[in-house]
């Protein structure tokens, strides 16, 4: 549940579309296509967007295939432990080296992974590392042949209640 005060306005949505886009803009460029704001206010919108949790890091998107990491591998995982314990086997495996996403899910399996590796022997010796971690009794692993899209933005688009 969003409270009153967690709420963004349309100028924060306008801000954070361009951040998301590109995190490098300045406060000038920022207040320019946003338009009829300055870059002072830009500069108060984002450091309370930052004080208030909603932005919580700048980063910048690397090309996997130009440093090798092209092989990009999606794997669920069923664990036989529940609770606390399967949130200890999901740090495990996040910790382990290729991991880019760990999430616990509903449905047939408990955890979904994506990571990307060198090649598939690479791919091999990471998930025998995850198979290894006890409390994961089993995995279902797909290769990605094709990026189509790629992409940890949101949508903020105006949503109707």
């Amino acid at each position: 549940m969003v409270s009153n005060s967690d709420k963004i306005d349309e100028l924060d949505r306008k801000i954070l579309a361009l951040i998301q886009e590109n995190s490098r803009l300045t406060m000038q460029q920022i207040a320019k296509l946003v338009g009829n704001i300055s870059k002072v206010a830009v500069s108060y919108r984002l450091k309370k967007l930052e004080d208030r949790g909603i932005i919580e890091r700048y980063t910048a998107k690397l090309n996997p295939e130009k440093l090798d990491r092209g092989y990009l591998i999606i794997s669920r995982a069923m664990c036989s432990v529940k609770g606390q314990k399967e949130l200890e086997v999901s740090k495990k495996i996040a910790r382990l080296p290729g991991i880019q996403s760990v999430y616990g899910i509903f449905g047939d399996y408990d955890l979904l992974i994506v990571a990307r590796t060198r090649n598939k022997e690479e791919a091999k010796k990471l998930l025998d590392r995850i198979n290894g971690i006890p409390g994961v009794t089993s995995s279902n692993t797909i290769v990605a042949h094709t990026i189509v899209k790629e992409s940890l933005a949101l949508d903020l688009a105006r949503q109707t209640d």
